[in-house]
């Protein structure tokens, strides 16, 4: 086997070697439990703890208004915080992915709370009462949810839509704790409890994230270590040699966001089980070999782009500086092809005097018509004059070597026929 062709199997070989390990983490990805519960789960939960202890004891009053709080600010909380309580103890109880046994002055409540569950099964899997939750914030928010106005509190102080007002004392039962868990992966039908939940969680993008610069690491060291002259003749790789900088920059640029998006968005749906979830939904045969399947296909992709990449920037480094600007970039090629046409004009012979003057009145037509366009009217009227009377000297100077052209044509014609030659 030639070596270019080792180069390539095993630089494929790296690829799918390293997808494959990083989608064996996906489990433990997935299971990991999180530090802190989202803010929006935390407030429903505080919710649910008060509704909970209102369905054993419907005459607890869980908030009592500071005096001279005005009649219509008492209504409109109560009138909002009421309507959360509801909503939330309609969702945990109704809801597929949670669980939960809660135990309210020794009146215990459950839901089809397994015992025996593993935290390592579960996404969340906690116990709260009153003293574990932030309560003042959460209240507020669950107020905000359903009231007619807006209302604050910072330093000490309530606020209704911006104004003052004497404020409410909130009474957390004390003798009511709420155990459960949500599942690690989770059931989409009829389900609300997701909206709660971060499912592009600061884990999944810390996962992805570590394990694409570590396999990118690999790949690229793989390239740059290997020789160039083996690597130039691989299949694929020998098409990338001789492309101009600037628009093989742009197109590896936007191919390796893409694909490096494209397989973080696979990544995070394959991990929170929405994948899976897609393919059983439609009764696929083989749906967790079609996920791991797919991963390991995209990540594969992506780093062999990557390795690509990494291949077209070593082939900037095989010439000099100056050899690479003016013949491997557009700005280099357009200078040393403008350089060349001047050199031209430079090296013309003007002892012809009509295409002496012809020179020396296009330049003095620019300077003068250049002058007086700066003066009156913007730059880039300015920018389009000069250039087209350059574009006109041009034509003029092409036309003029064409008419002399012709006429030494004439004149040798007229040389032949005065010494006899007729044909």
């Amino acid at each position: 086997m030639k070596k270019k062709n080792i180069f390539l199997t095993i630089l494929c070989a790296l690829c799918i070697i390293s997808s494959c390990i990083v989608t064996s983490f996906y489990p433990n990805v997935s299971t990991a439990t999180p530090t802190k519960l989202p803010e929006t789960l935390e407030q429903n939960l505080t919710a649910f703890i008060l509704a909970k202890k209102l369905e054993q004891d419907p005459k607890y009053e869980y908030i009592t208004f500071e005096k001279d709080t005005p009649e219509d600010i008492q209504k409109d909380i109560k009138k909002g915080l009421d309507s959360s309580l509801s909503s939330a103890k309609n969702i945990f109880e109704n809801d597929p992915n949670f669980f939960y046994t809660c135990d309210v002055n020794n009146k215990i409540t459950s839901k089809q709370f397994n015992v025996n569950v593993k935290k390592k099964d579960t996404r969340y899997y906690d116990t709260l009462d009153s003293n574990t939750l932030n309560v003042t914030d959460n209240i507020v928010n669950l107020i905000n949810y359903n009231s007619e106005k807006y209302y604050e509190y910072y330093g000490g102080t309530y606020y209704c839509d911006g104004k003052p007002f004497p404020g409410y004392t909130l009474h957390m039962p004390s003798d009511v704790v709420l155990t459960f868990y949500i599942p690690a992966v989770l059931n989409y039908d009829n389900t609300s409890l997701i909206d709660f939940l971060d499912l592009d969680a600061d884990q999944y993008a810390y996962f992805f994230m570590t394990a694409f610069l570590i396999c990118s690491a690999i790949i690229a060291l793989y390239v740059f270590l290997n020789k160039y002259a083996y690597e130039k003749e691989a299949c694929i790789f020998r098409h990338v040699n001789n492309w101009l900088f600037e628009p093989a920059f742009i197109l590896f640029l936007t191919i390796d966001a893409l694909l490096a998006s494209g397989t973080c968005i696979l990544t995070t749906y394959s991990i929170e089980g929405t994948f899976l979830h897609i393919l059983n939904r439609y009764h696929i045969e083989l749906s967790q070999p079609i996920v791991y399947g797919v991963n390991i296909l995209a990540w594969s992709i992506t780093l062999f782009f990557i390795g690509l990449s990494v291949y077209w920037l070593k082939c900037q480094f095989t010439a000099s500086v100056k050899d690479w600007f003016f013949h491997k970039t557009w700005i280099g090629k357009f200078i040393l092809y403008f350089s060349n046409k001047v050199e031209q004009i430079i090296s013309t012979d003007l002892s012809d005097e009509i295409l002496k003057k012809y020179i020396i009145f296009s330049i003095c037509l620019i300077l003068i018509l250049a002058f007086i366009s700066l003066l009156n009217i913007p730059f880039f009227s300015f920018f389009i004059v000069v250039i087209s009377l350059i574009g006109i000297s041009i034509v003029g100077y092409k036309k003029i070597k064409n008419v002399q052209s012709q006429y030494q044509d004439i004149l040798h014609m007229t040389e032949d026929l005065s010494s006899g030659n007729f044909e």
